[in-house]
């Protein structure tokens, strides 16, 4: 596990009794982020141009692939998380599965680094990284992962979104146009009426 690992942990981890207003606040970080990522993509989605479209759906085959990885490192290698081995305090509750890599930081920066690589949401992949950092402290804060959880992840995804982006690009691309075409066919009376692009 390594003492910087535990050094770090029990630096960041909560104490047996924290402030509530930064209990509250690290709740909020921790899950908060993990819905509003989503709904952004939707509500993104259907108000886009083609090419924002694209962005959008590299991204999301980007997360979906990196949480795969991270099912298949679990799978292999089973890295406790810190309240079953009775390490730290603990303020959420999670099933007692493996922590490496953060599922939770995997996502937000498999979304943040694929959007980075695209010409329209630069943006909005700088603020999904920036919030990482909020669901990466608040997450070993509350007990239910430790820092090298947080950096793996972190590395992980910067790997997937490079490959993906850059060098399967075109692939994506073709389960792209297919999509677009089933999109099409099932929203061809909200698209008619306007509600949708």
């Amino acid at each position: 596990m390594g003492p910087l690992n535990l050094a770090l942990f029990s630096w960041i981890n909560a104490s047996a009794h924290p402030p509530y207003f930064l209990l509250v606040i690290a709740k909020l970080f921790a899950t908060a982020p993990l819905w509003l990522v989503p709904i952004y993509l939707l509500v993104k989605w259907f108000r886009s141009d083609l090419n924002a479209r694209r962005d959008l759906f590299n991204a999301t085959i980007c997360a979906l692939f990196a949480l795969s990885v991270n099912q298949a490192i679990s799978f292999f290698w089973m890295h406790p998380r810190p309240f079953m081995i009775g390490l730290g305090h603990t303020f959420i509750p999670h099933v007692a599965d493996s922590s490496f890599p953060s599922d939770h930081m995997t996502l937000m920066c498999a979304l943040g680094f694929s959007f980075l690589f695209s010409a329209s949401q630069q943006v909005a992949g700088k603020i999904i990284l920036g919030l990482s950092i909020f669901v990466a402290w608040a997450r070993i804060y509350l007990g239910v992962h430790y820092p090298m959880d947080m950096i793996g992840a972190f590395v992980l995804t910067a790997i997937w979104g490079n490959l993906i982006n850059r060098s399967l690009h075109g692939v994506i691309g073709l389960f792209f146009n297919q999509f677009m075409v089933l999109y099409q066919i099932i929203f061809s009376p909200m698209i008619r009426r306007g509600w949708v692009k």
